[in-house]
């Protein structure tokens, strides 16, 4: 799998996530969903909608600290058979 880090997210450390993206496929299309903590709102909806519209893909999202919006992405990562991937915060301490 190659992460491809934007001017915005060369910041971001995925260096301790081993655990959470070894069940993605290293031939599939990836997509890092992050918002929830800028406003973007319902993030659980837009990777749900992204599941849905895009059956090739993998979906890692960034709960961060939200509890509610981790515990709503570990029930989509199950219903989308582990397509979906509840991230922790990626941001530096």
């Amino acid at each position: 799998m190659t992460l491809r880090c934007t001017k915005v997210s060369k910041k971001w450390n995925f260096n301790n996530l081993t655990a959470e993206v070894t069940c993605l496929r290293p031939d599939a299309p990836t997509l890092l969903v992050t918002g929830g903590g800028c406003g973007l709102g319902d993030l659980d909806s837009v990777v749900k909608a992204l599941a849905d519209a895009r059956p090739n893909i993998q979906l890692m999202a960034v709960a961060g600290n939200n509890r509610k919006l981790h515990a709503s992405l570990l029930k989509l990562a199950a219903q989308y058979h582990r397509r979906v991937v509840p991230l922790p915060s990626i941001n530096p301490p």
